[in-house]
Order: structure tokens, then sequence, then C-alpha cells
């Protein structure tokens, strides 16, 4: 059975539809490409510092420790934002991009622990062993003035409190 040309026209058409839809539905899927900028904070502890990957999924990676520098590399089109991490934590003295990752300069004698949670990836930096972590000052209240007898203590936790001072009345308009 021949198809009229008409009907040719229609089919052709469908077909560019079809392979249309397809080649969207393909780049919807190249991962990391169409991602948005993988986040990094900073907290700092009385032991360690810490930085910390927020993913949208478990992050691949790869770790290598070279004296007092890490390098942690990612998947090719993985895109960091070190923004959270211009001024780095504690044992850190700089964290910057490198070649498939980042760098993390790690202070002398600092060590290293690397880990991950959920879709988050964590990088600790020690104190150096031996090292005290940081004095924190002790704020202590000042001790509230104890009753001279029990019969004061009672009369004083029996006594009515003042009320509350009230506003004068507004003047008549």
């Amino acid at each position: 059975m021949q198809l009229r040309p008409a009907a040719r026209m229609a089919r052709a058409r469908g077909r560019g539809w079809g392979a249309l839809l397809g080649a969207l539905l393909l780049l919807g899927s190249l991962p990391a490409l169409a991602q948005d900028r993988v986040p990094v904070r900073v907290g700092d502890h009385p032991t360690h510092g810490r930085l910390v990957f927020d993913w949208p999924a478990p992050p691949a990676f790869t770790v290598e420790q070279q004296g007092d520098r890490l390098v942690l590399r990612f998947p090719a089109g993985a895109a960091v934002d070190l923004a959270g991490a211009r001024r780095p934590p504690r044992n850190m003295l700089a964290v910057t991009p490198a070649e498939g990752g980042i760098a993390i300069a790690l202070k002398p004698g600092a060590r290293a622990r690397v880990f991950r949670i959920g879709n988050r990836l964590v990088v600790d930096a020690l104190n150096p062993e031996g090292a005290a972590p940081p004095a924190v000052e002790e704020v202590r209240a000042a001790p509230s003035p104890a009753p001279a007898s029990p019969a004061q203590a009672r009369a004083a936790a029996t006594a009515p409190r003042a009320a509350p001072a009230s506003r004068p009345a507004a003047p008549p308009a």
C-alpha cells in the first residue's frame, strides 16, 4: 500500500518531534554540567576546624595528602563554591581551587579527618598532638546574698511583690 504524500509528511513530522523530545531528555540527564555550585560552610570548634561541602547527592571523591597539604578531587564537571571558606577555619591556612577539586593547606602538625555524612562531605583539621584547646573565658553569675536567718528567708519568699508601676492616664483631649 502506497502512502499519499500528505500522510508521509505527517509521519515524518511525528518522528521529528520524537527526536527532539529524546534529545531534550538526554540533555536533562547530563550529570554535574547542569548542577548548581556546591556550597561550602566552615566551623570552628575547640579541638578542630571543619569544612562541610553540601552536595545534592552523595559525592564521589578521592583524597591525597602531601605533608601539610590535602587535595580533594571530585568528578569532572563538579563546581564547588568556596565563598563560604574565604576565612579558613581553625588549623587550616587556606582553602583554594586545585585541578579537579580543592586544596587545603593545614597548619603544621594539624591532622586531617575526612568523612561523609549522607550528602555532606566533612573535612576536619584536628589540633596537633599535645596542643591544648584554647582557653575559654569562664563567666560566673554574681552570687545572690543569703538571708540572715531561716525566718527571714520564709518572710522573703511569702512577701507580696510590688506591683509594676502603672502609666499615668493620658490627659483628656
